[in-house]
């Protein structure tokens, strides 16, 4: 037979599995905060950074509009010649 610890009461041995119970408990409330709180600042971080990404591709046209324009004033024959290749290109990938 298992031998009881005389000092030990009925009485104290459930308060002790009691107390480590709301430790567990504690201590799992705590992980899942913290896990809720990352997953909170990753969203954060994700829609920043597509906002960043949204401003960047409004920016874009402007931009290569800009090198078109440039393009053409500097050298208007190889800027024809660059957009009818271009023009090629995307016709023979559009008919396969």
């Amino acid at each position: 037979m298992a031998s009881q610890n005389p000092s030990t009461k009925p009485g104290q041995r459930a308060e002790t599995g009691t107390s480590r119970t709301e430790g567990l408990m504690d201590k799992a409330a705590d992980t899942a905060r913290d896990v809720a709180e990352q997953a909170s600042d990753f969203a954060d971080r994700a829609v920043e950074q597509g906002k960043e990404m949204g401003a960047m591709a409004q920016k874009a046209p402007d931009a290569i509009k800009e090198v078109v324009d440039t393009s053409l004033k500097q050298q208007p024959m190889m800027t024809l010649a660059v957009a009818a290749t271009l023009g090629f290109v995307l016709g023979a990938l559009w008919r396969s």
